[in-house]
């Protein structure tokens, strides 16, 4: 019987003037990518469909012209986020940096995002804190896609912040 493979590390560590950097790559969830991409084809059809019906005014008996439109742009706002949802599973990256005075917390896709910025002599007690997830909160959704949460957690004053969305408990171990 042969032993088991010591696994890598998905995160990548990279020396930058006067700090460090931890670069995070997204794991894809396969399934929630399949079923998106089967989604996104039937939201192109609804799509396409809605919006030719308001352009022809052909309306069946029932329809008004403004559930319509309200509906087309719920459905166009859900087609968008499930791009992104998706885009962000095979492309995203978080971006985390050690630099003097400061801690940034970037989440960057395809070279766009958004970075938080810590005063670093304000942050507290830095640690791997496997996160529990609770489906009735609203942050939920972006934290199943990776975006958001993680199992490194840290104080800043009276909140909690974390990062490494999807790093295994002992990568996080090794990163704090």
């Amino acid at each position: 019987m042969g032993n088991i493979p010591l696994a890598e590390h998905r995160s990548s560590i990279r020396h930058i003037p006067g700090g460090i950097q931890l670069i995070i790559p997204t794991i894809p969830k396969f399934p929630m990518l399949f079923f998106m991409m089967a989604w996104l084809v039937g939201w192109v059809c609804g799509e396409f469909s809605v919006a030719q019906k308001l352009n022809s005014g052909a309306l069946e008996a029932g329809e008004s012209m403004e559930f319509l439109i309200i509906w087309l742009l719920g459905w166009t706002l859900g087609g968008i986020w499930a791009m992104f949802g998706s885009l962000w599973n095979l492309a995203g990256r978080e971006i985390i940096s050690f630099k003097m005075p400061s801690l940034v917390v970037r989440h960057e896709l395809l070279g766009l995002g958004r970075s938080q910025e810590f005063d670093l002599n304000l942050v507290k007690d830095l640690r791997s804190s496997p996160e529990v997830l609770n489906a009735s909160d609203f942050s939920y959704g972006l934290r199943y896609i990776g975006l958001g949460g993680g199992s490194v957690a840290f104080d800043y004053g009276p909140k909690t912040y974390r990062f490494g969305s999807g790093l295994d408990e002992s990568e996080a171990k090794s990163v704090v």
